[in-house]
């Protein structure tokens, strides 16, 4: 397998990962990956299911505070839900996390 392939990017933006790649990163289908601008392009890295959702959350976030037809009451009582819903996410997190090797 090549390390390297040459795709077209599609009228929305979108460019299809080979198989190949997908694969032997881990990547499944709807799984969450990072898209980082670097110096010389684009690189696409496989995230766990954990920072995937850690990204949904910051995005969230963002959109909760544009928000402007809600009043600033409500987006406090939003922002403190999504604050505890990370925290959720944090102790679910740290229930499947190994723990240090015995040895």
């Amino acid at each position: 397998m090549e390390n390297s392939v040459i795709k077209r990017i599609d009228d929305l933006g979108r460019v299809t990962v080979p198989r190949e790649f997908r694969l032997k990163l881990g990547i499944y289908d709807q799984g969450p990956v990072t898209v980082e601008l670097v110096d010389d392009g684009i690189l696409i890295k496989p995230c766990s299911k954990v920072e995937g959702l850690r990204l949904y959350l910051d995005s969230l976030r963002g959109a909760i505070c544009e928000l402007e037809w809600v009043s600033e009451d409500d987006k406090a009582r939003l922002l403190e839900k999504e604050t505890a819903f990370e925290a959720e996410i944090r102790a679910i997190e740290n229930l499947y996390r190994p723990g240090p090797e015995k040895g």
